[in-house]
Formats: structure tokens, C-alpha cells, sequence
């Protein structure tokens, strides 16, 4: 399972500048990043992902791909960003020792898109 190019934050308040902080720490279901999911996987009884839709977005991700996102670049000089087929979807998830509730607002985690096309998405 292939989710997000994207890791650009964590569940835990390392994410957020100095003097802020992460509001979503004390929701215990809530990832920032669909990757953050799949690196914590083994705090989940099952995992579903549901998907919402497609979504005409971004190609590429700004932190591993400058030559799609060059946001230093001008727009008018030819360097404007690539936009693709992406998808749009929902992860649920059940913790180890949690009853199963299915899709269901107790085991809603976050919604995500994917950033390198609907080929990324299993």
C-alpha cells in the first residue's frame, strides 16, 4: 500500500514551529500524513482506507521533487507547477485493544490526496 509522497509532519508536536503546538496531540486517531499512518502500523488491529474521489492537484511534492514545484521559479518563464489525476481518500483505523466500529467517526483518522497520480494509490 502506496499512500502519500508527502511526509512532511509527524502525530507529535515536532511538526509545528517554536511557541506553537499541535492541537490534534490529545485525539488519539489523528496522523498529520498518511505515511505517519503507515509508520505507526503496528498500533492498528485494521486499517481502512476509503476512496473519496479524484482530485486535480499538484504533481510531485516540494520537499523530493523542485522540478515540478519550483517555487522560486516565475510562472510566465515556463517553470509553472504540473497538476495531475490524483486521488482523494480517508483513512479509518482500529487500535490494538479498541472495538471495531468500521468507517465510522470514532475511527476516523485524517483524509489525504495522493501527490504522484492515481498509479500511487492500491
Amino acid at each position: 500500500l502506496l499512500l502519500s509522497g508527502n511526509a512532511l509532519g509527524a502525530k507529535d508536536s515536532t511538526y509545528y514551529p517554536t511557541g506553537k503546538w499541535n492541537p490534534n496531540i490529545k485525539d488519539r486517531m489523528y496522523w498529520h500524513d498518511s505515511l505517519d499512518v503507515i509508520t505507526d502500523l503496528d498500533r492498528f488491529y485494521k486499517l481502512y482506507v476509503v476512496y473519496e474521489n479524484c482530485a486535480y492537484s499538484p504533481f510531485g511534492s516540494p520537499a523530493n521533487d523542485d522540478e515540478n514545484l519550483d517555487y522560486e521559479a516565475l510562472w510566465y518563464m515556463g517553470s509553472t507547477q504540473k497538476f495531475r489525476a490524483n486521488v482523494a481518500f480517508s483513512l479509518y483505523g482500529v487500535l490494538k485493544g479498541d472495538r471495531d466500529h468500521g468507517c465510522s467517526q470514532k475511527t476516523f483518522i485524517n483524509s489525504f490526496f495522493t501527490n504522484y497520480g492515481v498509479q500511487t494509490f492500491v
